[in-house]
């Protein structure tokens, strides 16, 4: 099983090797996808977890216990469907797969492969993707 999540760090536990210590103390396999961390401000990560359902569940706990935000990362995309002409420009630039075209010429989005690489938010000719990062 894998799972992709958005982390916020504040700035004071920038410091601790959080990431480190969850490998090591929960039997859990870490993918950093995206980051960006100051000490001073704090800041974000996208990670996919993987492993069995009950190793990640104590992934969350492990961080939220940490004090780190952790949210499904299909929480922070948002993509207008309403809006949607299905020209299939976003697809061309999505590598994850969240993004595709079905048998009718449909947009396909689903969320939870998405990895937060925010090519589609520049593809996309009427900007319906946007990230809540």
């Amino acid at each position: 099983m894998k799972s992709i999540y958005y982390l916020r760090f504040h700035p004071e536990i920038t410091k601790e090797p959080i990431i480190c210590n969850l490998i090591k103390e929960v039997a859990v396999e870490v993918n950093i996808l995206r980051a960006g961390i100051d000490a001073r401000k704090g800041g974000f990560m996208v990670i996919e977890l993987g492993g069995e359902e009950a190793s990640i569940k104590n992934s969350i706990g492990f961080l939220t216990k940490r004090r780190v935000g952790i949210d499904e990362i299909s929480s922070r995309i948002h993509y207008d469907a309403d809006q949607c002409v299905h020209c299939g420009a976003c697809t061309a630039v999505c590598f994850s797969g969240a993004l595709g075209m079905d048998n009718e010429s449909q947009l396909v989005f689903a969320p939870e492969k998405c990895i937060a690489c925010s090519l589609c938010l520049k593809a996309c000719p009427l900007r319906l993707f946007s990230f809540s990062f």
